[in-house]
């Protein structure tokens, strides 16, 4: 029992301990809108008020028509109308599946009159790229007219610059605390697509679709273009404006989805198989028609009649291969590692296949339909299957038309664009000099060669003959019984191994399985010495079970033969250098120059 004093006592302490609840209820309340406006203002697309991204009023997209027959699509009066798919959506409509398959009646592929530039690319110096990181991306339209160049420090601040290379001046210059990436610019040079750049899976889902409007990008559209997948397949890896007014654009899982930029919905899709490996779609001269390739097949899909225009298998030896389109749309390249094999675009056959230059392979493209730049530094002429020059001072850089972007690289030329056509005249100098030296090639169209398959298996001798003597007829070469230059053939094994396979996905990893492996090997040799080399095993670089068979199965039935591909591919340069020393194949160019100085 508490008596009426005991009561007044207790009062005070009551209501001062119902004011420090109330008390540390508003401050909870206010961390709670504190963590929810963090949280908004870290959003990549949200605007806020120091944001260079201004929404425009009246988008030119019109929001995808909701389902009548789906209550969850409908919106409650008053609410405000978005001009972009709901990001929580809860049903997704895809547009047409295409499976990826070559036409019945094969691959075929007719490119458009396509022309070169018409004009002359003016180079832009770009100032203020005063991010001490590297740049991170780089791109130009397909016309040549607009290029972009993304820049970040690690925990944010991403500066965009855009520029017009018709007038050979920055148009737009963008700072934000935002993680962005400019993916494409498109062909108008009016519309920019960016990703979300932000770290970790899921981060990369949406898109977003900005005008360059007075030294700002204007938000015109948002999407999340994967919803119906799971993270980290979702994120967008790249996405390229085709067509009139449409998008492709590739998911981490390998899912190809075009979409409507009019309608803002997707038209058609297919999958490619990504698995372990990355893939590559990429558009080229001809905006209706896009080359793609992945760890198992490589083609053309063309985006207005929806539908592929040949698919094949990628050549034996490699794994996940770069992809590019020539300037006239005939020709494609695959380069993967030490190896690039040129395809005819029109009936899909191989053409030629190119040693690369050691180091790591960055980027390949065809600075003309005759010459691949590989890695921005190293021109190889095609049909000289040689490096033929080296230039130096590039970070990146982008081919279109027959004319390469180098964006330069370096504290003093940091995001300096120069527009260059290759090869340059010291280089095409040189070329003509050396088909002319006699002291510079041990090989040359012309010559005469020797043939040696003793080394091979004597149930393969004949086989491997027919295969050398048809690469040396193929390169203008004659069989000789006699000569200083001898081509050698030999196959060595059985011997068992055990080599390790990775599956992907749930339950992936590593396990050995028992080959018995060949070794082919080819080589040129000069006077005793090696002038060029090539080797090969019989063990699959990649397999892929079908339903019922065990990889054991699968390995004993593709390696109980040699590889024999490697003598019918050889693969040799039509200009063999000659070795220098002791040294096996020479892989330097004729000489080198610093694009600052060709300008």
């Amino acid at each position: 029992m508490i008596s009426a004093q005991q009561k007044n006592q207790k009062q005070p302490m009551m209501a001062q301990r119902r004011r420090s609840h109330l008390c540390l209820l508003l401050m909870i309340l206010l961390v709670f809108s504190e963590g929810r406006r963090c949280v908004a203002q870290t959003n990549p697309f949200k605007p806020t008020t120091e944001s260079p991204f201004r929404k425009k009023a009246d988008s030119p997209f019109t929001p995808v028509p909701s389902d009548s027959n789906d209550s969850s699509a409908d919106q409650q009066d008053g609410a405000p109308q978005s001009n972009r798919p709901s990001r929580s959506a809860k049903k997704f409509r895809h547009g047409k599946y295409v499976p990826v398959k070559s036409p019945e009646g094969g691959w075929s592929y007719t490119p458009g009159q396509l022309t070169p530039l018409e004009y002359e690319p003016e180079r832009v110096d770009v100032a203020e790229i005063d991010f001490p990181e590297r740049i991170k991306q780089f791109c130009v339209n397909r016309p040549g007219t607009l290029g972009a160049i993304t820049a970040q420090r690690p925990q944010g601040n991403t500066q965009i610059k855009v520029m017009d290379f018709l007038e050979g001046e920055v148009v737009a210059s963008i700072v934000t605390p935002k993680e962005l990436l400019v993916l494409d610019v498109d062909d108008s040079g009016q519309r920019l697509v960016l990703v979300s750049d932000k770290y970790g899976f899921g981060e990369k889902r949406e898109i977003g679709t900005f005008l360059v409007n007075d030294s700002v990008l204007v938000e015109e559209s948002m999407f999340i273009p994967f919803p119906d997948l799971r993270v980290p397949d979702l994120d967008v890896v790249s996405a390229d404006f085709v067509g009139d007014h449409h998008l492709l654009i590739v998911s981490f899982s390998g899912r190809v989805s075009l979409w409507d930029l009019e309608k803002l919905r997707e038209e058609c899709g297919f999958d490619l198989n990504s698995r372990g490996s990355k893939i590559q779609v990429v558009s080229g001269p001809d905006p209706d028609v896009v080359a793609f390739a992945d760890k198992e097949q490589f083609g053309l899909f063309d985006i207005r009649r929806q539908e592929f225009l040949g698919v094949s298998p990628i050549p034996e030896g490699m794994t996940s291969p770069q992809i590019a389109v020539s300037p006239s749309g005939t020709r494609l390249v695959l380069a993967e590692s030490e190896k690039a094999i040129v395809i005819d675009a029109i009936n899909g056959q191989i053409q030629e296949e190119i040693p690369l230059p050691a180091g790591p392979l960055t980027r390949v493209e065809f600075a003309n339909d005759d010459f691949l730049l590989v890695s921005s530094q190293s021109l190889i002429s095609i049909s000289d299957r040689m490096l033929l020059w080296t230039y130096i001072g590039a970070e990146n850089s982008v081919s279109v038309h027959g004319t390469t972007f180098f964006m330069m690289g370096g504290s003093s030329a940091k995001g300096t664009v120069i527009p260059k056509t290759l090869p340059d005249p010291q280089a095409v100098d040189a070329l003509e000099t050396a088909h002319s030296q006699p002291d510079l090639f041990v090989v040359r169209p012309g010559d005469s060669v020797q043939i040696d398959v003793s080394k091979v298996p004597s149930q393969f001798r004949p086989q491997v003959q027919a295969a050398l003597e048809q690469a040396l007829h193929d390169r203008e070469l004659s069989v000789a019984d006699k000569s200083d230059v001898v081509m050698t053939a030999s196959i060595t094994g059985p011997e068992q191994k055990v080599v390790e396979y990775s599956q992907f996905g749930r339950g992936g990893g590593a396990s050995g399985y028992v080959v018995s492996e060949f070794v082919s090997t080819l080589e040129i040799l000069w006077k005793g010495q090696v002038a060029w080399r090539k080797e090969r095993t019989n063990a699959p670089g990649s397999i892929t079970p079908k339903k019922g068979q065990s990889i054991q199965d699968i390995l004993r039935e593709k390696t109980s033969q040699p590889n024999l591909r490697l003598f019918a591919q050889a693969g040799f340069p039509r200009y063999v250098r000659k070795p220098e020393g002791k040294s096996a194949e020479s892989k330097e160019s004729l000489g080198q120059s610093n694009i600052e100085g060709l300008f």
